[in-house]
């Protein structure tokens, strides 16, 4: 069974085993994904945003953060976001497309998480839950979402 699977608690389609926790799980991303990203702030953050976003030109342009800048934050999101700038050119649309991805995949876990834990309607609660408390967020690109949704990840019960 391939780990994707696992994790959503899906099983192989020859063994009879439904496909709908997986199939649900691939519903809640897309409309999650779709609720952050309609409900994301049109502001820059000059800030928070503007030093990941800059950091991430200069790995892509060849700096190595902490010895030719000064970096606050983990080198994860710098080196994350220069490949995607690299392949898709740097923009701030391209970061905010990433941290909405990061959350949706979040939000996703989290449904999963309950769902095997409790019961797929707990999951959806859960879900919405956490998708409006995402929202609510205006920082986008910011290094958290990345490890909480590492976190969420670590937390799925044994099957």
């Amino acid at each position: 069974m391939s780990p994707a699977a696992d994790i959503l608690h899906c099983s192989n389609p020859e063994s009879g085993v439904s496909s709908a926790p997986i199939r649900r799980s691939g519903f809640i991303f897309g409309i999650s994904f779709a609720f952050l990203f309609v409900t994301m702030g049109l502001g820059v953050n000059v800030y928070d945003e503007g030093l990941i976003v800059f950091g991430a030109i200069r790995v892509m342009n060849g700096d190595v953060p902490y010895r030719d800048f000064y970096a606050n934050y983990g080198p994860a999101q710098f080196y994350v976001l220069a490949g995607l700038f690299k392949v898709f050119g740097p923009s701030i649309l391209i970061n905010r497309i990433w941290d909405t991805f990061v959350r949706a995949a979040t939000v996703m876990l989290v449904y999963a998480v309950f769902a095997r834990m409790e019961s797929p309607r707990m999951g959806m609660i859960a879900a919405a839950a956490s998708a409006l408390w995402l929202s609510a967020f205006g920082v986008y690109g910011y290094p958290v979402y990345p490890c909480l949704l590492m976190t969420v990840l670590s937390g799925m019960p044994p099957r």
